[in-house]
C-alpha cells in the first residue's frame, strides 16, 4: 500500500514561509520541514481532472500560524501557494498558483487560489 500525503507551502511577498504537511505525519521535502496540520484540507478538484488548471480552495484551522498571520495583515500581500504530492519516498509538484481571495469560516480560513497557467493571463490578483 502506497503512502500519499500532500504538502504546502504558502510564501508571502514579504518573504514569510508557511509549510504544512496533510495526513497524520510530519515530513521532510527538500531540506524542509513540513509539520503535520490537523484540520487542513482542500477541495477545488477531483481525482482525474487538470490539476494544474483547476482553482483550488485550501482550509486551515485559525489557530495556525498563517491564519494569525492573515490576521496581521498577510491579506494585502501577494501569497503563492505551492502543493507537492508526495506518494511513498517520490515528491512531485502536483498544482502552484496564487491566492486571490481570504475567508474566514466559522473556526477556520479558507484561501482560494488561482492556479499559476491563469494567473499568468492575467486572472489572479
Amino acid at each position: 500500500m502506497s503512502l500519499i500525503q500532500e504538502l504546502y507551502r504558502f510564501s508571502s511577498s514579504a518573504g514569510l514561509v508557511f509549510r504544512h504537511a496533510s495526513g497524520d505525519l510530519d515530513m521532510m521535502h527538500d531540506g524542509f520541514s513540513y509539520p503535520r496540520l490537523e484540520g487542513l484540507s482542500r477541495a477545488g478538484y477531483e481525482l482525474g481532472a487538470d490539476i494544474t488548471r483547476s482553482d483550488l480552495t485550501v482550509t486551515v484551522p485559525v489557530d495556525s500560524a498563517l491564519a494569525w498571520h492573515a490576521r496581521g495583515g498577510l491579506l494585502d500581500e501577494r501569497i503563492d501557494l505551492t502543493l507537492f504530492r508526495r506518494v511513498d519516498a517520490l515528491t512531485l509538484v502536483a498544482w502552484q498558483g496564487t491566492v486571490t481571495d481570504l475567508r474566514w469560516a466559522g473556526l477556520a480560513l479558507e484561501l482560494s487560489a488561482t492556479p499559476a497557467s491563469k494567473a499568468q493571463r492575467g486572472v489572479a490578483r
